[in-house]
């Protein structure tokens, strides 16, 4: 068996470096973190650390904490709504697949507001463009933090 892929996502792995979000040079320089509606991430410091770490970066950013376990587009629609609002250049997925997935949703809808994202789900189109995305995994599963689907 013989095949070529390539996938344009650079991963930094390994005990202790999320801190390196603090100098990781980044795509833009204001955020919209992306987190599930359960408290995991701030109960176990997760969200504290990555805002730390992004504000050390100089990046400025926004919190959405409604996503469900089952990612719903009325999420994804209120979530993009308050990137525009708030002139976000990058999103950023913490947790693991349903914010990952979210992240994406979001980022596809604020780079082609004047189309529906729920078309890229239908087929009936494809994304022409997306804002940066950022992945903090804190579990390991469907491996979302790799593709460009969600």
């Amino acid at each position: 068996m013989h095949f070529d892929y390539h996938i344009p996502t650079k991963i930094i792995f390994g005990r202790g470096r999320l801190k390196e979000l603090a100098t990781e040079e980044l795509p833009g320089s204001k955020a919209l973190i992306v987190i599930t509606n359960g408290q995991s991430m701030k109960r176990l410091g997760y969200l504290n650390q990555v805002t730390q770490y992004l504000k050390e970066n100089g990046v400025d950013l926004v919190l959405f904490d409604k996503v469900l376990p089952n990612p719903t587009l009325a999420h994804v629609s209120e979530a993009a709504e308050l990137a525009r609002r708030e002139n976000c250049d990058m999103v950023v997925g913490l947790g693991g697949g349903s914010a990952i997935d979210s992240a994406k949703a979001i980022a596809y809808g604020l780079a082609e507001p004047e189309q529906d994202v729920w078309d890229l789900y239908e087929h009936t189109r494809t994304a022409k463009a997306c804002l940066p995305i950022g992945v903090v995994l804190t579990l390991s599963a469907t491996g979302s933090e790799m593709s460009d689907s969600s």
